[in-house]
Protein backbone atom coordinates (compact mmCIF):
# COMPACT_ATOMS: atom_id res chain seq x y z
CA UNK A 1 0.00 0.00 0.00
CA UNK A 2 1.13 3.42 -0.86
CA UNK A 3 -0.28 6.97 0.09
CA UNK A 4 -3.17 7.17 2.49
CA UNK A 5 -5.96 5.39 0.20
CA UNK A 6 -4.33 4.09 -2.39
CA UNK A 7 -3.96 0.27 -3.04
CA UNK A 8 -1.48 -1.74 -5.71
CA UNK A 9 -2.47 -4.99 -6.79
CA UNK A 10 0.13 -6.98 -8.04
CA UNK A 11 0.01 -11.15 -9.52
CA UNK A 12 1.14 -12.48 -6.53
CA UNK A 13 -2.36 -10.89 -4.83
CA UNK A 14 -5.18 -13.40 -4.27
CA UNK A 15 -7.81 -11.59 -3.06
CA UNK A 16 -10.69 -13.19 -4.26
CA UNK A 17 -11.46 -15.86 -6.67
CA UNK A 18 -8.61 -15.44 -10.06
CA UNK A 19 -9.46 -17.44 -13.19
CA UNK A 20 -6.48 -19.28 -13.80
CA UNK A 21 -3.91 -17.24 -16.41
CA UNK A 22 -5.57 -14.36 -15.07
CA UNK A 23 -2.97 -11.30 -14.31
CA UNK A 24 -3.20 -7.80 -13.19
CA UNK A 25 -1.94 -5.42 -15.60
CA UNK A 26 -0.68 -2.55 -14.58
CA UNK A 27 0.59 1.00 -16.55
CA UNK A 28 -2.51 3.34 -18.46
CA UNK A 29 -4.60 1.49 -21.19
CA UNK A 30 -7.64 2.49 -23.01
CA UNK A 31 -10.72 1.46 -20.78
CA UNK A 32 -12.79 -0.67 -22.79
CA UNK A 33 -15.82 0.09 -20.31
CA UNK A 34 -16.42 3.86 -22.23
CA UNK A 35 -20.24 4.49 -22.03
CA UNK A 36 -19.92 3.90 -25.53
CA UNK A 37 -19.40 0.14 -25.66
CA UNK A 38 -21.53 -1.02 -23.04
CA UNK A 39 -25.33 -1.47 -23.41
CA UNK A 40 -27.98 -2.18 -20.70
CA UNK A 41 -30.34 -4.75 -21.41
CA UNK A 42 -33.28 -5.44 -19.51
CA UNK A 43 -36.37 -7.50 -19.50
CA UNK A 44 -39.86 -6.02 -18.31
CA UNK A 45 -38.97 -8.03 -15.15
CA UNK A 46 -36.52 -5.71 -13.75
CA UNK A 47 -36.54 -4.03 -10.44
CA UNK A 48 -35.39 -3.86 -6.87
CA UNK A 49 -31.78 -4.04 -7.18
CA UNK A 50 -32.15 -4.12 -10.78
CA UNK A 51 -33.66 -1.12 -10.66
CA UNK A 52 -30.60 0.47 -8.48
CA UNK A 53 -28.02 -1.09 -11.05
CA UNK A 54 -30.07 1.08 -13.37
CA UNK A 55 -30.00 4.17 -11.85
CA UNK A 56 -25.61 4.01 -11.23
CA UNK A 57 -25.18 2.57 -15.28
CA UNK A 58 -27.44 5.38 -16.68
CA UNK A 59 -27.32 8.46 -13.99
CA UNK A 60 -23.14 7.82 -13.46
CA UNK A 61 -21.82 6.10 -16.41
CA UNK A 62 -24.30 7.15 -18.79
CA UNK A 63 -25.44 4.17 -20.51
CA UNK A 64 -27.84 3.48 -22.74
CA UNK A 65 -30.64 0.53 -22.33
CA UNK A 66 -32.50 -1.71 -24.69
CA UNK A 67 -35.11 -3.62 -23.43
CA UNK A 68 -37.23 -6.87 -24.45
CA UNK A 69 -40.44 -7.30 -23.79
CA UNK A 70 -43.36 -5.49 -22.92
CA UNK A 71 -46.77 -4.99 -24.92
CA UNK A 72 -47.31 -5.56 -28.51
CA UNK A 73 -47.17 -2.04 -29.51
CA UNK A 74 -44.69 0.31 -31.52
CA UNK A 75 -43.69 2.44 -29.09
CA UNK A 76 -41.15 3.04 -25.79
CA UNK A 77 -40.85 1.02 -22.70
CA UNK A 78 -39.49 1.73 -19.26
CA UNK A 79 -36.18 0.16 -18.77
CA UNK A 80 -37.03 -0.46 -15.45
CA UNK A 81 -40.93 -1.82 -15.49
CA UNK A 82 -40.82 -3.05 -11.36
CA UNK A 83 -40.52 -0.91 -8.84
CA UNK A 84 -37.62 1.88 -8.33
CA UNK A 85 -38.02 1.72 -4.53
CA UNK A 86 -35.02 1.48 -2.17
CA UNK A 87 -35.41 -0.92 0.97
CA UNK A 88 -38.40 -3.27 1.23
CA UNK A 89 -39.45 -4.72 5.01
CA UNK A 90 -41.31 -7.99 5.30
CA UNK A 91 -44.60 -6.88 6.68
CA UNK A 92 -44.70 -9.15 9.70
CA UNK A 93 -41.76 -7.33 11.09
CA UNK A 94 -44.32 -4.06 11.46
CA UNK A 95 -46.10 -5.67 14.96
CA UNK A 96 -42.54 -6.59 16.17
CA UNK A 97 -40.99 -2.72 15.62
CA UNK A 98 -44.29 -0.84 16.69
CA UNK A 99 -44.63 -3.23 19.98
CA UNK A 100 -40.88 -2.65 20.94
CA UNK A 101 -41.21 0.69 19.80
CA UNK A 102 -43.91 1.80 22.96
CA UNK A 103 -41.66 -0.43 25.26
CA UNK A 104 -38.41 1.37 24.70
CA UNK A 105 -39.76 5.14 24.29
CA UNK A 106 -39.75 5.91 28.19
CA UNK A 107 -36.85 3.52 28.79
CA UNK A 108 -34.16 5.77 26.27
CA UNK A 109 -36.35 9.13 26.28
CA UNK A 110 -38.22 8.92 23.02
CA UNK A 111 -40.63 12.47 24.52
CA UNK A 112 -42.44 12.33 20.98
CA UNK A 113 -43.58 8.98 21.59
CA UNK A 114 -46.05 7.52 24.40
CA UNK A 115 -45.99 4.34 25.78
CA UNK A 116 -49.81 4.51 24.99
CA UNK A 117 -50.11 5.46 21.19
CA UNK A 118 -52.95 4.86 19.76
CA UNK A 119 -51.90 4.68 16.29
CA UNK A 120 -48.31 2.08 17.59
CA UNK A 121 -50.57 0.19 19.75
CA UNK A 122 -52.87 -0.20 16.92
CA UNK A 123 -50.18 -1.74 14.88
CA UNK A 124 -48.31 -3.90 17.25
CA UNK A 125 -51.51 -5.35 18.23
CA UNK A 126 -52.34 -6.73 14.59
CA UNK A 127 -52.75 -10.22 14.42
CA UNK A 128 -49.36 -12.29 13.44
CA UNK A 129 -51.19 -14.91 11.47
CA UNK A 130 -50.99 -15.89 7.24
CA UNK A 131 -51.93 -13.44 4.97
CA UNK A 132 -53.70 -13.73 1.64
CA UNK A 133 -50.70 -11.90 0.20
CA UNK A 134 -48.38 -14.18 0.93
CA UNK A 135 -47.36 -14.57 4.48
CA UNK A 136 -43.99 -13.42 5.56
CA UNK A 137 -42.95 -12.60 2.13
CA UNK A 138 -45.22 -9.74 1.73
CA UNK A 139 -43.10 -6.56 2.04
CA UNK A 140 -43.96 -2.53 2.18
CA UNK A 141 -41.55 -0.39 0.49
CA UNK A 142 -39.85 1.72 3.40
CA UNK A 143 -37.10 3.98 1.57
CA UNK A 144 -37.39 5.91 -1.42
CA UNK A 145 -34.56 6.51 -4.25
CA UNK A 146 -33.84 9.79 -5.34
CA UNK A 147 -31.67 10.31 -7.86
CA UNK A 148 -28.55 12.43 -7.65
CA UNK A 149 -28.68 15.68 -9.11
CA UNK A 150 -33.12 16.15 -8.80
CA UNK A 151 -33.19 19.27 -6.46
CA UNK A 152 -37.10 18.11 -6.57
CA UNK A 153 -36.03 15.08 -4.76
CA UNK A 154 -39.24 13.01 -6.69
CA UNK A 155 -38.67 9.74 -5.98
CA UNK A 156 -37.84 7.40 -8.69
CA UNK A 157 -41.11 4.98 -9.04
CA UNK A 158 -43.07 8.53 -9.93
CA UNK A 159 -40.40 9.46 -12.83
CA UNK A 160 -41.08 7.79 -16.16
CA UNK A 161 -37.82 6.23 -18.06
CA UNK A 162 -38.02 5.36 -21.74
CA UNK A 163 -35.43 2.38 -22.55
CA UNK A 164 -33.50 3.89 -25.32
CA UNK A 165 -34.73 0.80 -27.68
CA UNK A 166 -36.98 -1.15 -27.24
CA UNK A 167 -36.87 -5.08 -29.15
CA UNK A 168 -39.22 -7.62 -29.01
CA UNK A 169 -38.59 -11.41 -28.34
CA UNK A 170 -38.63 -14.17 -31.08
CA UNK A 171 -39.12 -17.93 -30.63
CA UNK A 172 -35.00 -18.37 -30.98
CA UNK A 173 -34.07 -15.26 -28.39
CA UNK A 174 -36.67 -16.45 -25.75
CA UNK A 175 -34.80 -19.93 -25.46
CA UNK A 176 -31.07 -18.82 -26.77
CA UNK A 177 -29.59 -16.08 -24.18
CA UNK A 178 -26.51 -15.94 -26.84
CA UNK A 179 -29.07 -15.14 -29.01
CA UNK A 180 -30.56 -12.35 -27.09
CA UNK A 181 -28.13 -10.41 -26.29
CA UNK A 182 -27.09 -10.56 -29.66
CA UNK A 183 -30.39 -9.51 -31.26
CA UNK A 184 -29.82 -6.53 -28.22
CA UNK A 185 -26.23 -5.41 -29.32
CA UNK A 186 -27.13 -5.31 -32.66
CA UNK A 187 -30.18 -2.56 -31.54
CA UNK A 188 -27.45 -0.74 -29.79
CA UNK A 189 -25.31 -0.16 -32.92
CA UNK A 190 -27.83 0.10 -35.02
CA UNK A 191 -31.40 1.52 -33.94
CA UNK A 192 -33.25 0.72 -37.27
CA UNK A 193 -33.02 -2.88 -35.82
CA UNK A 194 -35.17 -1.54 -32.53
CA UNK A 195 -39.20 -1.08 -32.33
CA UNK A 196 -40.42 1.87 -34.75
CA UNK A 197 -41.22 4.45 -32.04
CA UNK A 198 -39.71 3.08 -29.43
CA UNK A 199 -36.40 5.04 -29.44
CA UNK A 200 -34.87 9.00 -28.70
CA UNK A 201 -37.63 9.08 -26.07
CA UNK A 202 -36.74 12.44 -23.69
CA UNK A 203 -36.44 10.61 -20.87
CA UNK A 204 -33.66 8.45 -22.28
CA UNK A 205 -30.18 9.19 -23.30
CA UNK A 206 -29.96 8.73 -26.73
CA UNK A 207 -33.49 11.07 -26.67
CA UNK A 208 -31.27 14.15 -24.75
CA UNK A 209 -31.61 13.05 -20.93
CA UNK A 210 -28.05 14.58 -19.62
CA UNK A 211 -26.46 11.88 -17.04
CA UNK A 212 -25.30 13.63 -13.55
CA UNK A 213 -22.11 11.91 -13.86
CA UNK A 214 -19.95 11.31 -11.32
CA UNK A 215 -19.06 14.75 -10.35
CA UNK A 216 -19.84 16.05 -6.64
CA UNK A 217 -23.04 17.48 -5.72
CA UNK A 218 -22.83 21.12 -5.24
CA UNK A 219 -25.68 23.56 -2.56
CA UNK A 220 -27.81 24.18 -6.30
CA UNK A 221 -28.71 20.30 -6.41
CA UNK A 222 -29.31 19.69 -3.34
CA UNK A 223 -33.67 19.52 -3.03
CA UNK A 224 -35.40 21.99 -1.37
CA UNK A 225 -36.23 22.55 2.42
CA UNK A 226 -39.56 21.49 3.09
CA UNK A 227 -42.40 23.35 3.52
CA UNK A 228 -43.53 24.22 6.88
CA UNK A 229 -46.66 22.65 8.71
CA UNK A 230 -49.13 25.29 9.45
CA UNK A 231 -50.72 23.55 11.99
CA UNK A 232 -50.79 20.18 14.15
CA UNK A 233 -47.21 18.90 14.84
CA UNK A 234 -45.62 22.78 14.45
CA UNK A 235 -43.61 24.86 11.72
CA UNK A 236 -40.37 22.92 11.56
CA UNK A 237 -39.43 20.18 8.41
CA UNK A 238 -38.63 18.25 11.40
CA UNK A 239 -42.11 17.98 12.65
CA UNK A 240 -43.42 17.62 9.14
CA UNK A 241 -41.49 14.76 9.69
CA UNK A 242 -43.07 13.28 12.17
CA UNK A 243 -46.04 13.72 10.45
CA UNK A 244 -44.95 11.23 7.66
CA UNK A 245 -43.73 8.83 10.09
CA UNK A 246 -46.98 9.14 11.45
CA UNK A 247 -48.74 8.45 8.22
CA UNK A 248 -46.87 5.69 7.03
CA UNK A 249 -47.48 3.55 10.14
CA UNK A 250 -51.09 4.47 9.81
CA UNK A 251 -50.87 2.96 6.23
CA UNK A 252 -49.37 0.00 7.51
CA UNK A 253 -51.39 -0.82 10.51
CA UNK A 254 -54.66 -0.24 7.66
CA UNK A 255 -52.69 -2.63 5.31
CA UNK A 256 -51.68 -5.53 7.15
CA UNK A 257 -55.57 -5.49 8.62
CA UNK A 258 -56.92 -5.69 5.41
CA UNK A 259 -54.64 -8.31 4.04
CA UNK A 260 -55.32 -10.43 7.52
CA UNK A 261 -58.64 -10.15 7.80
Amino acid sequence: MTGTNTVQYSNADRISIVPTGFNFVNGTRPSIFDAKNVVMFTDALCGSSCASFHEELKNIAGVRAVTVGGLPENKPIQTVTGSKGGEVVPMFVFPQYASDLLNLSSEIGISSIKSDDATLSALANVPRIATRAGDSQSRVQSQDQIRKGDSSATPLQFIYEAADCKIFYTPKTYSDPDLAWKQAWDAFVNDTNCVPGSTKHNSSISGGFKPFGAAGLTANDQPDAPASNSGGLGQSGAAAGVSMSGALVAFVAALMAAVMM
